[in-house]
C-alpha cells in the first residue's frame, strides 16, 4: 500500500495535471486526454474518476498535511 507521502504526492500530480488540462481546453478548447486517449473512452473515464477522487481527497485531508495551514493554528 502506497504511504500518506507517496499518496500525497500521486494526489498532487493528478491536481497538477488536471488543472494545466483545464487551463489549455478553456485557452487553446484542445484537450490533451481526448488527444492522448481518444481511442479509449473507458480510459479517460477512469482518468476523470482518479482526478475528481483525488480532488475530494485534497480537499478532506489538506489542512492536515499542508505546512502553511498548519502554521495558522
Amino acid at each position: 500500500m502506497l504511504n500518506r507521502r507517496k499518496f500525497h504526492l500521486v494526489k498532487h500530480y493528478l491536481l497538477v495535471i488536471a488543472g494545466l488540462n483545464l487551463g489549455i481546453v478553456g485557452i487553446f478548447q484542445v484537450d490533451l486526454f481526448q488527444s492522448f486517449f481518444g481511442a479509449s473512452p473507458l480510459l479517460i473515464r477512469v482518468l476523470y474518476v482518479l482526478i475528481g477522487t483525488s480532488a475530494i481527497m485534497d480537499l478532506m485531508t489538506h489542512q492536515a498535511n499542508c505546512k502553511l495551514c498548519l502554521k495558522k493554528r
